[in-house]
């Protein structure tokens, strides 16, 4: 029999580990990272060269800034002539295929050079988080490495700008797919120690007794 307080402290854990299950499908997975809910998802295909072929700046280069402006005006937006009225550009997801180091120029503006792992060729990407006029943008930058600078891998339509829903009641910023109208929570006798566990999206959490009454 657990304690209301130590029960609450179990049911917030619970809450992760769900989660992370909805999000993965499995509930060892890593926990969601918490992040600030974009408005706005961007989506955009960049080719370039493996680390066997070229060793440029400006081919391995990556601009989440430029290509928030770039899609922006594409979509008839806001046409941005000055980089730096997009703020706190960070870095969400590294590649997993290379690294990425930091460049600022003298204006402060804030770009990255990719470095593949040497010999790999295939997909990558990068994911930033970027605001501008008040609004919340993921930058995905999706990459394409092959030996050579193969433009063809990237369609010419290569920005997809969209706007995020907002969440309905219920919903939860542990992430866009988990939604707490999904969870059921039910009370039980656990053997041993246990204070909780879970199955699929149903919490079931030890015997509660809060100000003297049984809450199952």
């Amino acid at each position: 029999m657990k304690s209301g307080i130590g029960c609450a402290a179990a049911l917030m854990y619970l809450l992760g580990c769900a989660s992370s299950a909805m999000a993965s499908g499995s509930m060892e997975s890593d926990p969601i990272e918490l992040t600030q809910q974009p408005d706005y998802i961007l989506n955009k295909c960049q080719g370039t060269a493996s680390a066997d072929e070229f060793d440029g700046t400006a081919i391995r280069s990556i601009d989440p800034g430029g290509a928030l402006a770039n899609a922006l005006d594409s979509a008839n937006i806001a046409v941005i002539m000055d980089l730096t009225v997009i703020k706190n550009i960070t870095l969400l997801e590294g590649p997993k295929h290379g690294k990425l180091v930091e460049q600022k120029d003298n204006e402060g503006l804030v770009s990255y050079y990719y470095d593949p792992t040497p010999g790999y060729v295939g997909e990558d990407r990068a994911v930033f988080m970027a605001d501008y006029g008040g609004k919340h943008y993921k930058i995905i930058i999706n990459l394409k490495v092959s030996r050579g600078l193969d433009n063809e891998l990237c369609p010419d339509e290569s920005y997809k700008l969209e706007k995020v829903t907002s969440p309905s009641s219920g919903s939860s910023s542990y992430g866009n797919d988990f939604n707490l109208r999904t969870i059921s929570v039910t009370f039980a006798d656990l053997n041993g120690a246990a204070v909780g566990q879970t199955t699929g999206t149903t919490i079931t959490i030890d015997g509660v007794i809060i100000d003297g009454v049984r809450l199952h």
